[in-house]
């Protein structure tokens, strides 16, 4: 009985990808999962049986293709992504993903033990780390057009990487950009970069890059 349902739920997220916050559906398997570790292990295995790896990020679950490198450059074939979206993919991962999860870092050094544990899954958009709208648009307003800019939100938006609301000038991070994308080897990425760039800013210097700057190559 329990291999039938970690059947059913592994072609769940074959289909679906990420669980959305804020779907009831979503969130009962995502309790189902984060709640019963043998279990979980049961349809983590059922998925590397077909080539794919379950990830919890952050309170986020999904999965993604086993066996890559998974940094935003990877995504482009298997995605339709193209140059644009993936230097808009890269800045907001760094001013979303990445800067709750060097936060949660910080504040963990002073936590008390347990404070690390997985965050229910809730619908949380009031709440959620999030950058505004217009600032996103400002900054590229240099390289791309309002309407290109729009485009690309919009994709990003129908795979899960973000939500967006540009009325109230928000845009949060969805499940696909904590699932899809590899967090430590982003965070090598980023750094990696900002280094290349001679500062320790990761911000600026994914936004120098998304503006246009090449990237250094490494010295012999």
């Amino acid at each position: 009985m329990t291999e039938d349902r970690a059947g059913r739920i592994a072609h769940f997220l074959l289909r679906e990808g990420v669980l959305r916050k804020g779907d009831r559906e979503h969130g009962q398997i995502y309790q189902d999962l984060v709640g019963n570790p043998p279990f979980f292990a049961e349809v983590k295995q059922r998925l590397a049986q077909v080539g794919y790896e379950l990830v919890e990020n952050l309170g986020h679950l999904g999965v993604r293709p086993g066996m890559a490198e998974n940094t935003a450059t990877d995504l482009r074939n298997r995605m339709g992504l193209d140059a644009g979206h993936i230097r808009l993919l890269v800045y907001l991962w760094v001013h979303l993903v990445y800067r709750e999860w060097t936060n949660l870092r910080r504040d963990l050094q002073t936590a008390p033990p347990g404070a690390g544990q997985t965050a229910l899954f809730k619908e949380e958009d009031d709440e959620a780390t999030y950058i505004p709208w217009n600032n996103v648009k400002t900054e590229f307003a240099e390289v791309i057009s309002i309407s290109r800019f729009k485009g690309l939100l919009n994709r990003l938006q129908a795979l899960r990487f973000i939500r967006y609301d540009e009325k109230r000038d928000r845009i949060w991070a969805d499940s696909g950009l904590y699932v899809y994308l590899d967090l430590r080897r982003m965070e090598d990425f980023v750094v990696d970069l900002a280094r290349r760039l001679g500062t320790e800013d990761v911000n600026a210097a994914v936004l120098r890059v998304a503006k246009g700057s090449r990237i250094p190559e490494e010295a012999e």
